[in-house]
């Protein structure tokens, strides 16, 4: 009698269950393991956002997922199809890194600009935008009505 043959089904079924990926329900479709100490995100093929993220110091994933580089040769890095354009064409989103450090100081920076500008609406200024909110509109201390 084989080592299989001695299993229950409820043995059976769990082992099953533990290797399956489901068909249907939630999945992370877009999951992927890092090179260690980087931080990852995936970007769309449109408009300027690989040549953006690139010249922020981001690198593509190469896909043996230990390895990140400047060079997006479709063969080598992670890429998956996420839409398309509507001339038909594919829409890719490809995996890009960037050091967890650099991340890191980019996301303080980020999180100063903010606090800074909360602050200055609090104190009834538009700091950095020198009156000029979006191009259009003007930012007024106090109205009369």
């Amino acid at each position: 009698m084989t080592v299989e043959a001695r299993k229950t089904r409820k043995q059976i079924i769990e082992e099953k269950l533990a290797k399956r990926t489901p068909v249907s329900g939630f999945r992370l479709a877009l999951a992927f393991d890092l090179p260690k100490g980087y931080v990852g995100r995936w970007v769309n093929d449109v408009g300027s956002g690989i040549e953006d993220m690139l010249a922020a110091e981001w690198e593509f994933v190469q896909n043996d997922g230990q390895s990140v580089s400047k060079t997006r040769d479709n063969s080598s890095v992670v890429r998956k199809r996420v839409d398309k354009s509507r001339s038909n064409a594919p829409v890719y989103a490809y995996l890009m890194a960037i050091e967890k450090e650099i991340y890191e100081l980019d996301q303080k920076k980020k999180a100063s600009d903010i606090a800074e500008t909360v602050e200055g609406i609090k104190e009834g200024r538009a700091s950095g935008f020198e009156g000029r909110i979006d191009g259009r509109t003007t930012y007024v201390k106090h109205a009369v009505l």
